[in-house]
């Protein structure tokens, strides 16, 4: 499962229209539908045009934002079309527990949906927004990118519950969604 959401998260370049290469890169993932994507919000801030790239080097244009909030870090936009991958869906359940394995999906550095893998540490609840600290490493360019958790139900195969958007502030925090 864990291939399979990695389908599902896509790295991001972000452009300035003044300048002619991109500004920013970062990671995003596909959510509800084909047609929406959610990454953090230091990724695309300040950028007019945002190119989203998938596994097998497609590229989809997003050109409006849904919603931003600068002190969540968090961004939801639009694909100027519907994207056609499949949405990892949200859950808030907030089942996960401190040692449970995770992975993180991200672009670092310019290299598609690598996979790092580490542990829940801690979980906690501050002015009512949930956190959940992991120690899977992430490095620039994975900012927004998905965290999983691994299944244990059959041993050596990963799949299960995502987490969200990973990297800044992100990588503590989390809005629970379900791979596969």
């Amino acid at each position: 499962a864990i291939n399979s959401a990695a389908g599902s998260v896509l790295m991001l370049l972000v452009y300035d229209n003044s300048q002619s290469d991109y500004i920013a890169s970062g990671s995003g993932f596909v959510a509800f539908d084909s047609n929406t994507l959610i990454t953090n919000y230091h990724v695309v801030e300040g950028g007019d045009l945002v190119l989203a790239e998938s596994d097998a080097g497609e590229g989809y244009f997003l050109d409006r934002v849904i919603a931003a909030d600068k002190d969540l870090d968090l961004a939801i936009l639009r694909f100027k079309a519907p994207s056609g991958l499949s949405p990892l869906s949200l859950n808030g359940e907030g089942d996960w527990l401190r040692g449970q394995p995770v992975v993180a999906i991200g672009s670092p550095k310019g290299l598609r949906n690598t996979v790092s893998k580490g542990d829940i540490s801690s979980l906690f609840v501050e002015d009512n927004l949930r956190y959940i600290q992991f120690t899977a490493p992430i490095s620039s360019g994975s900012s927004g990118g998905a965290v999983c958790e691994l299944a244990e139900e059959h041993p050596g195969s990963q799949g299960g519950d995502c987490g969200a958007p990973e990297g800044c502030r992100w990588h503590r925090r989390g809005v629970r969604r379900r791979c596969g």
